[in-house]
């Protein structure tokens, strides 16, 4: 008995589909380059936002652009943002700040 070789193509395929099934779907967030819209989505941020981020002059976002696609890499993009962690507030000492001022105005 022979398998047409249509029904061939489509059991191939329906293994793909459950091969990939089971290493889960491939999402924005499990890619490696992430386009705007993606990384959008992952970092809850809106596409204006990232495209500020990537044109600021002091430690710009890097992401990179072919062909008219801008893509950023996803371990990049987590570094970046790990580097603008927000710190606790630094006590200051307003006395010493006072004194200091005082001595040298005089």
């Amino acid at each position: 008995m022979t398998v047409p070789a249509k029904k061939l193509k489509m059991a191939s395929a329906l293994q793909i589909d459950k091969h990939r099934a089971d290493r889960g779907p491939v999402t924005g967030s499990t890619r490696e380059w992430m386009s705007l819209r993606e990384l959008t989505e992952y970092a809850a941020v809106s596409e204006r936002t990232l495209r500020c981020w990537m044109h600021r002059e002091k430690n710009p976002l890097p992401a990179v652009q072919v062909a008219g696609k801008i893509l950023i890499r996803r371990s990049v993009f987590d570094m970046w943002l790990e580097r603008h962690r927000i710190r606790g507030k630094q006590s200051v000492d307003v006395n010493a700040i006072v004194n200091d001022l005082l001595r040298n105005a005089g």
